[in-house]
């Protein structure tokens, strides 16, 4: 009698295909890991710019971080405008200011922790909250001497503005937000993307927002608040931005920080006059309108001339 080892089973299909999708993933990982290796290699090369050198305001030291703040005007009366969640920083709304300064105001200017050519804190902080940039904003305007300021967010710069309104209420005696729909400020998909620790935050945040040409494409259609995407000097200021050394580790720490926000909780603490401005429908502004204790809505062309008539107004 002779024994014969059983027949091997032919491989299923399903074990085929689980194959090959795990050769897939394999593939994908190793090719992620060779794009953020490589993507790390170029951003020293890129952030090289100074950005003390050519800067249009002057560079203060805040609460032991240094923040660039331009300053439009001599009135009497004093504004701070508050830019959006963009690399550009405060060069975004320098038109705006312009407007406001020609009509008799002091407008304060500040490029945000992290933004424009201000410091670029590279590991992830209490400073970067909402509550952390407002206190630096705060520490600002005691260094100038300033209380009594009507203070004007755009996008996230509304909750800000907000946040400083709740935290230092002695400073503020008007509240305008434009195109701030909610607070907190939801973040997106890429945000959690650019928090990615061993590099990849910095690579995603790099070709997102930083020094790449795709970066430069992407904010020239999509530059946030008042602004002219395609204006040759915003784009200039844009560029000098993201080329500051740290910029992509900078956003890849604020976007790991931890949001932190009182004022999302205590709207309705606010007692100084609350204006909410919309570029594209009130609906957009009129549930966070609903959280205070009294606010108008407006709604008004998206452009500086605009949205500076609407603040002047009321």
């Amino acid at each position: 009698m002779t024994l014969r080892a059983p027949p091997k089973p032919p491989h299923s299909t399903a074990n085929l295909v689980g194959r090959f999708v795990g050769l897939i993933i394999l593939l994908a990982i190793f090719a992620a890991v060779v794009w953020v290796a490589a993507t790390n290699q170029q951003i020293p090369a890129l952030e090289r710019s100074d950005p003390l050198v050519n800067a249009p305001g002057e560079h203060l030291s805040i609460n032991g971080v240094v923040l660039h703040v331009r300053t439009f005007g001599s009135g009497t009366s004093a504004t701070l405008l508050l830019h959006d969640d963009s690399m550009a920083g405060g060069a975004l709304l320098a038109t705006t200011a312009e407007e406001l300064a020609a009509n008799g105001r002091r407008v304060v200017v500040p490029d945000l922790l992290g933004f424009g050519l201000s410091g670029r804190p590279a590991e992830p902080d209490r400073i970067y909250s909402s509550v952390g940039q407002a206190e630096t904003v705060a520490a600002l305007l005691d260094d100038l001497s300033l209380t009594g300021v009507e203070v004007v967010g755009f996008g996230s710069g509304g909750g800000l503005a907000a946040e400083l309104t709740v935290i230092r209420p002695g400073l503020v005696d008007r509240l305008v937000m434009v195109d701030t729909a909610a607070l907190p400020t939801p973040s997106t998909g890429w945000h959690s993307l650019e928090a990615l620790p061993f590099g990849a935050g910095e690579a995603v945040a790099h070709n997102r927002e930083g020094a790449s040409a795709q970066a430069e494409q992407r904010f020239r259609e999509t530059c946030p608040g008042p602004a002219e995407c395609g204006d040759p000097v915003l784009l200039e200021h844009f560029r000098k931005a993201v080329t500051v050394p740290g910029t992509a580790a900078s956003i890849r720490a604020r976007r790991a920080s931890d949001p932190a926000s009182v004022a999302a909780d205590r709207l309705e603490e606010v007692s100084v006059p609350v204006l909410l401005l919309s570029t594209s429908d009130a609906a957009d502004v009129e549930e966070l309108a609903a959280r205070f204790d009294a606010a108008s809505v407006e709604v008004v062309e998206g452009t500086p001339t605009s949205v500076a008539a609407a603040i002047l107004a009321d």
